[in-house]
């Protein structure tokens, strides 16, 4: 829908930048709320115009019948809206600037940032040969070892500090507003709940290290039931998963997924949303349950 207003776009940039001010004022580590009394007053329109337009972008997800205005997660309705109403693009790279609201497709940027810079972090590193291998005696299980040594040589939190540092820097977000505490918070809870899997770069790098210091590859313990079929390694790679993914987990992981690529959040995400659905398919029917 498009609005019916007109607008000089140097005034539409202005009330933009107030809307952005007010946010950031009450920003408390990227929660907050604008009433839309507010909205409608700094955008100095008619209710019915605003109630009209908002009233447009109702969906499943989005039902505006009981809204007062809008809180952080409804961020992507916002700049919804305000790009109609003030006929201004890409109003999410705004706020994104702005320091109060990432979008999903930012989120898997960041989200995949994590997963590169522990793979960089990894490759750069010069093992303690002495150390691992007192380790692995120690405990008389390589993986084991393996855990421990990364525990004492590597940082988590130095680690998404640097992330966080290189993502605000690259992007030019104003980090005054409480983001980057918002942005530790929700990669760290990426991580426990397992939606950053770090689970195929370690393998690798256990690979090498157990190859360094006995000059044999390792020996990975078999898995009862039969061995995957490459198709379903790769799927499940795609995913993300790890081999005791059933169905129920590949679902969840699916979910994720589309609303972070589906064409209404993300405008070049149609054709990632129709590889993820026919990879989804495949790997429905080749789990067993």
């Amino acid at each position: 829908m498009r609005s019916n207003i007109q607008i000089d776009p140097d005034l539409a940039r202005a009330h933009l930048r107030e809307i952005i001010s007010d946010i950031q004022a009450s920003s408390d580590q990227c929660e907050w709320f604008i009433a839309s009394d507010k909205l409608i007053s700094v955008l100095n329109i008619r209710k019915e115009e605003y109630y009209r337009t908002l009233y447009s972008l109702r969906n499943s997800e989005f039902n505006p019948a009981t809204y007062r205005g809008f809180h952080e997660t409804d961020g992507f309705y916002l700049c919804r809206l305000l790009e109609i109403l003030l006929k201004i693009e890409d109003i999410e790279g705004e706020f994104l600037r702005g320091g109060i609201f990432f979008s999903e497709p930012m989120l898997g940027k960041l989200r995949e940032s994590t997963k590169t810079a522990l793979n960089d972090w990894l490759l750069a590193h010069r093992l303690d040969r002495d150390l691992l291998i007192l380790l692995a005696s120690a405990t008389l299980k390589f993986d084991d070892a393996f855990d421990t040594y990364l525990e004492d040589k590597f940082s988590m939190d130095t680690l998404l500090n640097r992330v966080i540092e290189n993502f605000i820097e690259l992007h030019t977000i104003e980090p005054y507003f409480g983001c980057e505490k918002y942005l530790k918070k929700y990669l760290r809870d990426q991580i426990q709940y397992k939606k950053i899997s770090f689970v195929s770069i370690l393998e690798e790098f256990k690979d090498r290290y157990y190859y360094e210091i006995y000059r044999k590859t390792r020996q990975k313990k078999s898995k009862k039931g039969k061995k995957l079929s490459r198709e379903v390694i790769e799927l499940l790679k795609f995913f993300e998963l790890d081999e005791s993914t059933n169905r129920k987990t590949l679902k969840v992981r699916y979910n994720e997924l589309l609303k972070i690529y589906h064409p209404d959040i993300n405008k070049s995400g149609l054709e990632k949303t129709k590889i993820i659905i026919q990879n989804y398919k495949k790997l429905h029917a080749l789990l067993e349950h």
